[in-house]
């Protein structure tokens, strides 16, 4: 995975002096949406508060302030960690992350 990553990407997050401009990338739709934006976009396709929405994402970037909107919009919300157990993820986080392994199974 690392080597297609480096493939990829040819090196341009760890090259000196790299400065990346999240207002740029978004500007050139280079960035994923917010988890705000997500939620209007599904309640703008007719979808309410009582349809079960499954985040497959990782660990977010202070996750309690960005997912309030989504989870305000639809509380029915779930992710990995509501899902299952940190038991019954133990055997899928050996040598892989964890969403890897279950999108696998």
């Amino acid at each position: 995975m690392d080597l297609a990553r480096e493939r990829g990407w040819k090196g341009k997050f760890r090259r000196r002096g790299r400065v990346i401009r999240p207002g740029a990338n978004r500007i050139d739709g280079k960035c994923p949406l917010t988890p705000l934006e997500v939620g209007m976009m599904l309640r703008g396709m007719g979808f309410n508060n009582s349809t079960l929405v499954y985040v497959a994402a990782g660990n977010i970037y202070k996750a309690d302030k960005y997912m309030a909107p989504l989870r305000q919009m639809f509380p029915l919300l779930q992710t990995k960690d509501t899902l299952a157990s940190p038991e019954e993820l133990a055997p899928f986080k050996v040598n892989q992350t964890p969403i890897y392994l279950l999108s696998r199974t």
